[in-house]
């Protein structure tokens, strides 16, 4: 049961919410760095910041993908106008 378990946690993956929380505590470093000004703890919470952002954002690109496929043609069509 358990392999059946993990094989419909794979097929959710990957979850935005992963990228969420590393944002969110980016932006609490980020608040301790600069409430004490420190900007080695500043840099490192935007750091931790942007990173959750870009998680976030890839794995949300990879879910629509998964929900609906596309191919490159299609895109560049789109992006020029010819439909």
């Amino acid at each position: 049961m358990e392999s059946n378990e993990k094989s419909h946690t794979r097929g959710r993956r990957p979850d935005p919410s992963v990228g969420v929380g590393v944002f969110v505590v980016g932006l609490i470093i980020m608040a301790i760095g600069g409430a004490t000004t420190e900007h080695y703890v500043f840099n490192a919470g935007e750091g931790l910041l942007l990173l959750g952002a870009v998680i976030f954002l890839v794995s949300v690109a990879i879910t629509n993908y998964r929900i609906e496929p596309w191919s490159l043609r299609e895109a560049a069509r789109k992006v020029v106008g010819r439909e």
